[in-house]
């Protein structure tokens, strides 16, 4: 679409829209259970800086942004996603404490714990470097009954408009990275809230997943040309997957079938690169396709896909050298994970 076109600034809405709706979902995940995180290495003030234009628009115009980041990088290994979803709710919490109008304010700063100490709220903070990040309004503040229980699940304040899952959220999503999440408040003179998160080296290398047995993967640059057999049983999410892959170069054999899949692997004159594959489905699931695909083509590379976060039967996957990819997943998600696929079986990257 050329880029002089009205309708682009409508699809950035739709986009935000579905954003935020992805979010919403992820939301519930991580208060339902530990939700599945795609780490990866990041500059805590390259994210704050990137949901500007996502926080103002909820802000209103009665309300100023203030950014104050640092001038150093602060790396971090996160889910990007997810601190986003907790900057952005902080955000959307200090707009209701300012019904009429304030300012709010990000400060990013370097974090040095000299000794381990037991912080206010109850817990210990081990020494080391944090980044840290302190979301600040001008609102009307919290009595302390209402302060000590701002991270419990269902708590809000906000009678029918919250569910109380917000805050609660975030807390579990710091604590899923390691690091501590606390708040400060009187009535009448505001709130800020303190994020503490370890701080990684720019250098260091790809990001452990524990659960999965596999490195995640950093952000590059996917060459075209693989030969990509796709397995998904909803048509919809299977003919979109197709054609964002068939516009990177890449040559896709799709199927909603786990048997057809099979005989078409069973071609002596067929050959397939990647195996693309949802985990549940009908009849047989993405695990045992996969398993029983490697039996006939063992040099075949293997992409998980699933809504799912059931990380018991996906470590058994990730033993295998698979690669998983959370849904819903961006085509840049997608088209890594095929690279990193590759790569696992010694195959490297497409020129």
């Amino acid at each position: 679409m050329p880029t002089d076109s009205p309708a682009l600034e409508d699809l950035d809405v739709m986009r935000e829209a579905t954003d935020r709706a992805t979010a919403l979902i992820s939301q519930l995940l991580a208060f339902s259970r530990i939700q599945p995180q795609t780490v990866a290495r990041w500059d805590l003030n390259e994210i704050v800086a990137g949901i500007q234009k996502m926080v103002e628009r909820p802000l209103g115009e009665d309300i100023e942004l203030g950014l104050e980041l640092t001038s150093f990088p602060l790396p971090l290994a996160c889910d990007r996603s997810q601190l986003e979803q907790v900057l952005l709710n902080l955000a959307v919490n200090a707009r209701d404490a300012m019904p009429n109008g304030g300012r709010l304010r990000f400060r990013t700063s370097l974090r040095r714990i000299a000794d381990s100490y037991m912080h206010p709220v109850g817990f210990r903070v081990p020494p080391g470097k944090y980044a840290c990040i302190e979301v600040s309004d001008e609102g009307l503040g919290m009595e302390p009954q209402v302060l000590e229980r701002i991270f419990e699940p269902f708590f809000t304040t906000k009678a029918s408009r919250g569910s109380g899952l917000g805050l609660a959220t975030a807390y579990g999503i710091v604590k899923q990275h390691g690091g501590f999440i606390t708040a400060r408040s009187r009535l009448g003179a505001g709130s800020t809230f303190e994020l503490l998160l370890p701080l990684g080296s720019a250098e260091a290398g790809p990001t452990k997943d524990t659960r999965l047995g596999r490195p995640f993967f950093p952000r590059a640059e996917v060459g075209p040309g693989r030969r990509v057999l796709l397995v998904e049983d909803d048509p919809e999410v299977r003919r979109a997957i197709t054609h964002m892959l068939e516009r990177k170069g890449h040559v896709v054999r799709a199927s909603g079938d786990p048997d057809q899949v099979l005989g078409w692997l069973a071609e002596a004159d067929t050959h397939f690169d990647v195996l693309m594959t949802d985990v549940v489905m009908p009849r047989m699931n993405g695990l045992t396709l996969a398993a029983r695909a490697r039996e006939l083509r063992p040099g075949v590379a293997v992409v998980l896909m699933s809504g799912r976060d059931d990380f018991d039967e996906l470590a058994q996957a990730g033993r295998s050298a698979s690669v998983f990819v959370q849904k819903p997943a961006s085509p840049e998600l997608i088209l890594e994970a095929i690279e990193e696929a590759m790569r696992l079986i010694g195959k490297g990257r497409k020129t």
